[in-house]
C-alpha cells in the first residue's frame, strides 16, 4: 500500500522487510563492535556509550627504542682525516725538520695522553654521565703513583693502586648520582674540589719523581701510541652496537631528569664512569712518566679536564648522550696535538694551550647539533 508517490511502501515478498532506493553492490563495511553491557542502565540510557555496543580499538603501539645513524660520523671522521693531513703540511712547511730530534715521541706521548681523556671523557658522555673529575682523577693518580714507588712500592703493586684509585672515584660519582637522582656533571665537580684538597694533603703539594722503576714511556712512545688508539677504537666498535649503546646509555635522560634511574640503568652508569676513572687515570699515569715527575698540587686539573672533553667533542661524541662514531676521538687528538707543535714553532705564548681548548669544546658542541640532527634513523 502506497500512501504518496515517494513512499517505498511494504515489500510483501519478503514477508514485510522495508525495501528503500537503491541497492548495494557490496554488504556494507563489518565493524567490530562488543555488545554493550545490558546491565548499565547509563549506557543503554544515553549515557556517553552507544546503546547497540562499544567500539573495539587497537591498544597504543609502543614508541619504538630510538636508533642511530652511523654515517654522519663517519663523514665528520673524514673531515678530521683530511684536517690532520693539512696540518701535518703546514707543519712541514714551516719546518721540515719539525718531526726530528725527539719532537715525534713527545707530539705522541701527548697524542697518547690526550686519546686516554678523550675515552674517559666519551664514555661518561656516552653514559649520559658526564664526568668533568677526569683532569682531577688524572693529577690524583699521577700524584699518588710518585708517593707509592717513593714509599719503596713495587711498580705493578703502585701502578694497580693508582688505577684502582681513579675506578673507585668513578663508582662515587655513580653511586652518589643515581642514589640521590642528581646530576653526574654537579657531583663530579664535587669529587673534583675533594682531589684538589685531598691530593696536596695526602701526597704532598711538591712533585714528586716518578723514580726509576717507571719505564722509559719515550723510546717506546709509538707503542703506547698504538695501545691507547686500539683501546678507543675498540671501545667506538663496542659502542656501534645497538645491544651495547643501548645498555651504556640507560641512564641518558629522557624525560623528567630529576627521577631516579632504574636498577640496570645505576649499574651500566657504574660502570662506565669506573671505566672513565680507570681511562683518566692512565692518563694521568702516562703524563706522570712522560715528564718523570707527577704535577705539584693540584696544577692542570682543570686543563687535562678540557683537553678531555674538547677531543671527546670534537670527535663526534654526542654531548646529549649515546651518539658518537668509532675514529673520531683518536682523530680528535691527533689534530690537537698538530695543532699544538704548529703554535710551538710559531713562538705561541702557553696561555693559547687553554684558548685553543675552550674554542674546541665550543665547536664540539655545534659539531654535537650535527650529529643529533642527521643522527636520528
Amino acid at each position: 500500500m502506497r500512501r504518496h508517490e515517494d513512499d517505498p511502501g511494504i515489500d510483501d515478498r519478503d514477508g514485510g522487510t522495508l525495501t528503500l532506493p537503491g541497492s548495494y553492490e557490496e554488504p556494507p563495511p563489518d565493524y567490530d563492535f562488543r555488545v554493550a553491557d545490558q546491565d548499565t542502565p547509563t549506557e543503554m540510557l544515553g549515557g556517553n556509550t552507544p546503546p547497540y555496543g562499544v567500539p573495539v580499538f587497537e591498544p597504543p603501539v609502543a614508541d619504538r627504542p630510538p636508533r642511530d645513524r652511523l654515517w654522519p660520523h663517519l663523514v665528520w671522521e673524514i673531515v678530521l682525516v683530511a684536517a690532520c693531513v693539512t696540518e701535518v703540511l703546514l707543519i712541514l712547511a714551516q719546518d721540515d725538520k719539525a718531526f726530528a730530534n725527539g719532537a715525534d715521541s713527545a707530539l705522541m706521548l701527548w697524542v697518547a695522553t690526550a686519546i686516554l681523556l678523550g675515552s674517559g671523557a666519551a664514555l661518561s658522555l656516552r653514559a649520559g654521565m658526564p664526568n668533568i673529575a677526569i683532569g682531577a682523577i688524572a693529577i690524583g693518580a699521577g700524584a699518588d703513583y710518585a708517593w707509592l714507588v717513593s714509599e719503596g712500592r713495587p711498580f705493578g703493586t703502585a701502578l694497580a693502586m693508582a688505577l684502582a684509585g681513579g675506578a673507585l672515584a668513578g663508582l662515587v660519582i655513580a653511586l652518589f648520582s643515581t642514589v640521590f637522582g642528581v646530576p653526574s656533571w654537579a657531583v663530579s665537580l664535587g669529587v673534583a674540589g675533594l682531589l684538589s684538597g685531598l691530593v696536596p694533603a695526602l701526597a704532598g703539594s711538591a712533585s714528586r719523581s716518578a723514580g726509576s722503576v717507571t719505564p722509559d714511556v719515550h723510546a717506546s712512545a709509538g707503542w703506547w701510541l698504538a695501545g691507547a688508539a686500539a683501546l678507543s677504537v675498540l671501545g667506538g666498535l663496542a659502542l656501534a652496537v645497538p645491544r651495547f649503546r643501548g645498555f651504556v646509555g640507560r641512564s641518558r635522560p629522557t624525560g623528567d631528569p630529576a627521577r631516579r634511574v632504574g636498577f640496570v640503568a645505576s649499574i651500566a652508569a657504574a660502570l662506565a664512569l669506573a671505566g672513565s676513572g680507570a681511562l683518566a687515570a692512565g692518563a694521568g699515569l702516562l703524563d706522570t712518566a712522560n715528564r718523570g715527575s707527577s704535577a705539584a698540587g693540584y696544577t692542570g686539573m682543570a686543563e687535562l679536564a678540557m683537553i678531555g672533553f674538547s677531543v671527546a667533542l670534537l670527535g663526534g661524541v654526542s654531548a646529549h648522550g649515546r651518539r658518537g662514531g668509532v675514529f673520531g676521538v683518536v682523530l680528535a687528538a691527533a689534530l690537537l696535538g698538530l695543532v699544538r707543535l704548529h703554535l710551538d714553532l710559531l713562538g705561541a705564548h702557553a696561555w693559547v694551550g687553554a684558548v685553543i681548548s675552550g674554542g674546541t669544546i665550543l665547536l664540539g658542541l655545534a659539531v654535537t647539533r650535527g650529529m643529533e640532527r642527521f643522527g636520528r634513523r
